[in-house]
């Protein structure tokens, strides 16, 4: 089931660490990429331009079937790498109803 809404535009990344996801976006969809992980969006403090220094980046995307819990943690470590903030890769598929409501008000395309 996918999302119903679009994602907001960039310009919602205002914050310290959503200026730091907008400066890196094309390196962070590269390397999603690379492991087949499409439509990286991001959710919660920092796609609401909230986030703080310390923040976490919440990214949710589509995986590939068949990812590991060890593959998505090295996606994981990847973004975390290229944006030097802890990152909770959320695969969009594995939202609850509550949750996807709550993330769609957020969602920023990179």
């Amino acid at each position: 089931m996918g999302l119903r809404r679009q994602p907001r535009r960039l310009g919602r990344l205002s914050g310290p660490v959503g200026r730091r996801v907008r400066r890196h976006r094309h390196d962070l969809v590269a390397a999603a990429a690379d492991h087949r992980v499409k439509n990286l969006r991001m959710f919660g403090s920092v796609a609401r331009g909230e986030d703080r220094p310390d923040s976490d980046v919440d990214p949710l995307a589509d995986l590939p079937p068949g990812l590991s819990l060890f593959g998505l943690g090295k996606v994981e470590a990847e973004l975390e790498a290229i944006l030097g903030s802890r990152v909770d890769l959320i695969p969009a598929g594995d939202l609850k109803p509550g949750a996807r409501a709550r993330a769609e008000r957020d969602l920023v395309a990179l």
